[in-house]
């Protein structure tokens, strides 16, 4: 396909056409296709018309999906404050609703700390003594 706007070339055809008809005379070997191109230029008139005609109802179809879902998220939300109102927030019948209950942090005891901690190389180095030099 030309890199040329569907305007520029429709302007082309129909310039191209007007002057093959005025020139009808000298010219009555290209009648044909100037036939041709009327029923092509024709063509692409409806097309584009049927074209811009369908992009504007996409768009409000787009509109109209964009408002059910945020509706849907609104409601969507409510309907979860209300599971979690009914069940709690660390019940584990939520799960079955789609939604992760809250459950509470593990206590790190002294012990585990410092087992981490010895893992990692962090633990505190208990002083040696100093070897006599000879």
């Amino acid at each position: 396909m030309p890199s040329v706007s569907y305007a520029a070339m429709m302007r082309q055809w129909e310039l191209l056409l007007t002057s093959v008809t005025a020139n009808a005379a000298d010219l009555p070997y290209v009648s044909e296709y100037r036939a041709q191109l009327e029923v092509e230029l024709a063509g692409l008139k409806e097309a584009i018309q049927r074209q811009t005609t369908l992009q504007a109802a996409v768009q409000q179809e787009t509109r109209e999906v964009e408002g059910f879902l945020q509706r849907g998220n609104v409601l969507a939300v409510n309907i979860k404050a209300g599971v979690r109102t009914r069940y709690g927030n660390r019940s584990d019948k939520l799960v079955e609703f789609g939604m992760r209950p809250l459950r509470s942090r593990r206590r790190v005891t002294p012990e585990v700390k410092k087992r981490k901690e010895e893992e990692k190389g962090d633990a505190p180095q208990t002083p040696t003594t100093a070897e006599p030099q000879s």
